[in-house]
């Protein structure tokens, strides 16, 4: 059985400031997990949704417009969600049990 590769990403301007690279590659990361886990499901990426995804890297589409993505595409519902959820799951912060 051949093996799927995750679709590439345009490399990141060299003259970002730190702050905006950093907020890139934290999108992008979330991006490559949700076509993970929707490529887990069997749902293979539109190129509709790869090019949203681009903008969403950008910070041309926020997390909002991202989650109403699957409204107007709902192929692209698996790969909307699971990138939704990861940003809620990176933004979900446990308690330091040591702090008084």
């Amino acid at each position: 059985m051949p093996q799927r590769t995750l679709p590439k990403f345009r490399p990141f301007p060299s003259d970002l400031p730190m702050e905006e690279l950093a907020a890139r590659q934290r999108r992008q990361s979330h991006a490559e997990w949700g076509l993970a886990v929707a490529a887990l499901g069997g749902a293979l990426p539109t190129i509709h949704v790869l090019e949203e995804l681009q903008r969403y890297i950008d910070g041309d589409l926020s997390l909002a417009e991202l989650a109403r993505l699957p409204n107007a595409y709902p192929a692209d519902k698996p790969v909307a969600e699971a990138v939704v959820r990861r940003h809620q799951l990176a933004e979900f912060q446990v308690p330091d049990a040591n702090a008084a």
